[in-house]
């Protein structure tokens, strides 16, 4: 099983996808085209979706991958700070964000 990482933000949700060598980053609109269009990009049978709980701007998505059996996680912010720290992160962008989290899986 390998694990997809994902930053919602209020209008992007910022996707790593692993791959064979690092990661692969995409960024989708929080909205429901943006997230079939996401839906459709992966076997949901190979990957297993993790991500941050972000309160409304989760919500749609989270419904939508429900609706279509996905297996997902969600974490709690300060989980993906710490587990951060641990691996000595100093950046903070959405790209790295969605990194920790797939790794954090």
């Amino acid at each position: 099983m390998k694990f997809i990482g994902i930053d919602i933000a209020k209008k992007s949700l910022v996707v790593t996808y692993p791959g064979l060598i690092g990661f692969k980053t995409a960024e989708f609109v929080n909205d429901a085209k943006g997230i079939k269009k996401f839906i459709s990009s992966f076997s949901h049978s190979e990957y297993y979706c993790v991500m941050e709980a972000t309160g409304n701007y989760s919500t749609l998505f989270l419904y939508m991958l429900y609706n279509k059996e996905i297996a997902t996680s969600l974490f709690y912010l300060k989980q993906t700070k710490l587990f951060g720290r641990m691996l000595t992160a100093t950046i903070k962008t959405y790209q790295v964000d969605a990194k920790l989290i797939a790794l954090s899986g």
